[in-house]
């Protein structure tokens, strides 16, 4: 897409220091909300977190617990039985 040098992916299994733009967690509700602290710190203000792999019973919960740190204008989108939020 043309994108070198302007976009970097890091795979990790816990945020790398340093803030970003945005932050993709794709995995289980219980993960997202035990390192939910971790996650907004590495988040630049004005970023986007987009947390994944949420079964759709256990969003409000993830919804819930990222509002309760700082996250604002949760967008929830959905695809089946799983959601995603932004």
């Amino acid at each position: 897409n043309d994108v070198q040098g302007r976009v970097q992916a890091v795979e990790a299994s816990l945020p790398p220091a340093g803030t970003f733009d945005i932050v993709v967690a794709n995995i289980l509700a219980d993960v997202i909300l035990g390192m939910k602290a971790e996650l907004f710190e590495a988040t630049k203000p004005g970023g986007a977190l987009i947390a994944s792999g949420i079964i759709d019973m256990r969003a409000n919960d993830v919804q819930t617990g990222l509002a309760g740190i700082g996250y604002t204008d949760i967008e929830k989108q959905t695809e089946g039985e799983w959601v995603a939020l932004v």
